[in-house]
């Protein structure tokens, strides 16, 4: 008796998975004429999540092209100008590839024997080499129809052909590395893909061609919306980065940038330095130097000097005709304090007197701040008080704030 219901729970158990791979035959079946689409994508996903037949290799291989069918019917209709949709074509393009993969890594699999026969895999490798070119054409379209969602969609897509189990052993694919940058420039604002835009710019630093840019793009990616991890990755790319490109403007302004906000004001001077000999003509470096030393060493006399070769390489500098300013009127500031706590009336007006004086040496500087950008709010409110301190018309200024 048990001998019996053990043999009608073995015919069962083959009854099932019979009718499972009665499936696959029958999704086949339906990309031939009379095709029919819809029964076929029904059959073959019944078969893909059935225990029976989900590791079968012809289960992956049948869905590929059940899935690329629905893709060219969506395509052929869009050729034809007729109704179609793009998410349609998008998600059974990817679904395709995704089932291909998937087959390619199964037929690689040994059976009861211990043999890798491989039945599938030659068909399976012109599939996702077919594939491969309508993910990289329609994803050029994607960019080009500013739909990069779709884009990073189908060039990520790409990148998972060709370290496939199907392709191995297959030559170099030359344009994996250019579709690596087109993921990055399409997904570049959305942070949604920031991982993925991480892993191709780190792979893409192999590449002689896109090395100096994956260096400056590692670094704004990190610290967009940083993590105290993503700060750390950021400062370790711009080290490396610095030691293969040492005069690259961009990592150095970057590492300066970065030293100034951790409050490592000495480690930013000296890449300061650094970019001065490397760009000694350029007004910029000198006037961020400066305003370090103004700013958080409260050391006026040397941020002035700095400043007068800021002013020598560039009379027009707006940063260094506004900081040159604010250091006399830091010393000037100084100066009204000291003599606020003279009590002799006579001493005190020789006092103010001198401050004012070194007060009104900041004119010159403010004004010319203010003749070259006439919209910056810290300058104008910093020229409208030296005007209102020394009791002279302010209107103009006035006229700009409000004009803010």
């Amino acid at each position: 008796m048990r001998k019996l219901a053990f043999t009608v729970m073995l015919l069962v158990a083959a009854s099932a998975g019979f009718a499972q791979k009665k499936n696959v035959s029958k999704a086949e079946n339906n990309l031939y004429e009379p095709m029919d689409l819809k029964a076929a994508q029904t059959a073959i996903e019944q078969a893909m999540q059935d225990p029976t037949t989900k590791d079968w290799v012809k289960t992956y291989y049948v869905a590929g092209r059940v899935y690329g069918k629905i893709y060219d019917q969506e395509d052929n209709n869009r050729m034809l100008q007729k109704s179609y949709s793009q998410e349609v074509m998008t998600t059974n393009l990817v679904k395709s590839v995704d089932a291909y993969i998937k087959a390619g890594e199964l037929d690689r699999k040994p059976d009861e024997k211990g043999k890798v026969k491989m039945k599938y895999t030659k068909d399976i490798k012109k599939a996702l080499k077919k594939s491969g070119d309508i993910l990289m054409t329609s994803g050029a379209a994607a960019m080009n129809d500013k739909d990069n969602e779709t884009a990073v969609k189908l060039f990520s897509k790409y990148l998972e052909i060709p370290g496939c189990a199907a392709m191995q052993g297959e030559p170099v694919d030359t344009m994996t590395k250019h579709i690596k940058y087109y993921v990055i420039s399409a997904a570049w604002d959305m942070d949604q893909y920031k991982d993925l835009k991480i892993k191709c710019m780190e792979e893409l630093k192999a590449e002689p061609a896109y090395k100096n840019s994956m260096y400056r793009y590692l670094y704004t990616t990190y610290m967009n919306n940083a993590t105290k991890a993503d700060s750390a990755k950021a400062f370790a790319n711009l080290q490396e980065g610095l030691k293969e490109f040492p005069n690259d403007e961009f990592l150095i302004s970057s590492m300066i940038n970065y030293y100034i906000f951790s409050g490592k004001e000495d480690e930013a001077i000296k890449y300061l330095d650094q970019a001065i000999a490397n760009n000694p003509k350029d007004a910029q470096f000198y006037s961020i130097k400066a305003k370090l030393y103004l700013d958080n060493k409260k050391d006026v006399a040397a941020a002035k000097t700095i400043l007068s070769q800021a002013l020598a390489v560039d009379a027009n500098n707006f940063i260094a005709n506004y900081t040159m300013g604010r250091a006399f009127a830091v010393e000037a500031d100084k100066m009204y304090a000291d003599a606020d706590k003279i009590m002799d009336n006579k001493k005190y007006k020789v006092a103010k007197d001198k401050a004012d004086a070194k007060l009104k040496e900041s004119l010159p500087f403010f004004e010319k701040a203010f003749e070259i950008n006439p919209k910056d709010a810290d300058m104008l409110y910093a020229l409208k008080a030296v005007y209102v301190r020394l009791g002279m018309d302010a209107s103009k200024v006035n006229a700009a704030i409000e004009a803010l």
